[in-house]
């Protein structure tokens, strides 16, 4: 590349830098309110709630944050200070036990991580405006973010497996036993139908046989 070429990419660098510094604030604000509003189910994906919990636990361990892939400012970064850290002594050792069963308890309200991740992009071939100025050969990559939006969808069934097979079995058992009962309903329907038929015909039986002796 030429010297005004080479001249230009620190600044590019430095805005892109900024760019992502910005959009990665947001997503972490955003994250962070939803696992302070919401601290029974997590923050809204498994690894954000992971690294905050790590995060908290090193702020209280180390004043400072080592390296992660997620950081709202340089200013947290674990300098010298982190090497100067006593664990030898009994407070902080105690302080490192307190804090670590805070971490573990805070790990348990995450939720799963994202089994699989899908991006919608599309590649676009174009030629070098300047090819006297590259090298042969050479490939450019440029990444676009159209937007700094994160769709977090997560689905809660109504019933687990288990759940699931003992409802339908609920569901069956209670439409056998009013089945049951609708079928004992019309079975004692037709019985008590047979037995006024039946005493109907013993009266009308009886009747017409006290006729005949009355003419006899």
């Amino acid at each position: 590349m030429r010297s005004s070429s080479r001249s230009q990419m620190p600044a590019i660098s430095e805005r892109l830098d900024g760019i992502l510094l910005q959009q990665w604030k947001l997503i972490s604000a955003r994250h962070y309110l939803t696992f302070l509003i919401l601290p029974e189910g997590g923050a809204e994906h498994g690894g954000v709630c992971l690294e905050m919990c790590e995060s908290e636990f090193d702020k209280a361990i180390f004043n400072c944050e080592p390296l992660k892939t997620m950081h709202s400012s340089p200013s947290t970064f674990c300098g010298e200070e982190f090497k100067n850290i006593n664990m030898s002594s009994k407070r902080e050792l105690e302080k490192f036990k307190i804090n670590k069963k805070r971490r573990a308890s805070c790990l348990q309200n995450c939720r799963p991580g994202c089994l699989k991740l899908h991006y919608n992009y599309k590649i676009k071939e174009e030629q070098l405006q300047f090819p006297e100025v590259h090298r042969a050969g050479l490939s450019q990559i440029d990444i676009y973010y159209r937007n700094s939006e994160i769709n977090s969808m997560h689905h809660d069934p109504l019933y687990g497996s288990g759940a699931m097979f003992s409802h339908i079995g609920g569901l069956l058992g209670y439409w056998l036993g009013i089945s049951m009962f609708s079928l004992l309903d019309i079975i004692k329907k037709l019985f008590g139908k047979a037995i006024i038929l039946w005493r109907r015909f013993k009266e009308y039986k009886s009747q017409k046989t006290s006729n005949y002796e009355d003419l006899v």
